[in-house]
């Protein structure tokens, strides 16, 4: 939450969304902008790379299953993090994957 508020992506929290159960884990719901984000973080990035490696990156489900999220959607994984961001515009896509992956490049482009 902390990145996303400091990229200026002002997000708002979500009461209600419900986690899939392949997640293992409670969601946090967050809207930004017109997307939707499910954030999962996991005790540490093992526990999150063991969920992550059984899910298919175009489906955001596990393998041969149907996708319970809206097109457009992208998975974000970061050390222990597992983020799934539904809708949006690109520039608001590539925003939150920069946010929550390295941050976005400082004002002065050092």
């Amino acid at each position: 939450m902390e990145r996303l508020v400091q990229s200026g992506l002002a997000p708002q929290a979500l009461s209600g969304e419900k986690a899939e159960s392949w997640w293992h884990l409670p969601v946090h719901a967050y809207r930004v902008g017109t997307a939707t984000l499910h954030a999962y973080i996991f005790a540490d990035s093992s526990l999150r790379r063991r969920v992550t490696e059984g899910i298919d990156s175009l489906t955001i489900a596990p393998a041969g299953m149907p996708s319970p999220y809206a097109r457009p959607h992208i998975l974000i994984v970061q050390n222990n993090l597992a983020a799934v961001l539904i809708g949006g515009t690109e520039r608001q896509q590539e925003r939150v994957l920069l946010a929550l992956t390295a941050g976005l490049p400082s004002p002065s482009g050092r």
